[in-house]
């Protein structure tokens, strides 16, 4: 059975990690969402091991369970992109792709 490209947004601003979720499932990519406030949600959706996680929330907490329960996974910051007036550090989308193994990119980056 082939592996499945996966991805979990763990996210504070629910609309942010449902357009990421949106955009990566139109391109063939398995995404799933995850309330940076809901411990429980997390850690279930952790235990699929996905192969990238977004993590959108300061929380240094957050971090340490991602790595301490899916070490397998690649990680993309997020956090600095988003804040009232203008972002730090802007993020580009292409991040989280390009953080996809090689061999698992959706066609339009192989």
């Amino acid at each position: 059975m082939e592996h499945e490209t996966s991805v979990l947004v763990i996210c504070e601003h629910e609309l942010l990690g449902e357009g990421l979720a949106a955009r990566l499932q139109m391109m063939g990519v398995q995404a799933l969402v995850a309330a940076a406030h809901n411990d429980h949600a997390v850690v279930l959706a952790l235990r699929a091991h996905p192969d990238v996680v977004v993590i959108e929330t300061p929380d240094p907490a957050c971090l340490d369970r991602v790595m301490t329960l899916s070490p397998s996974s690649r990680i993309v910051d997020a956090t600095r992109s988003i804040g009232r007036g203008f972002p730090t550090e802007t993020m580009r989308f292409d991040a989280i792709l390009e953080a996809l193994p090689v061999n698992q990119r959706p066609e339009a980056l192989a």
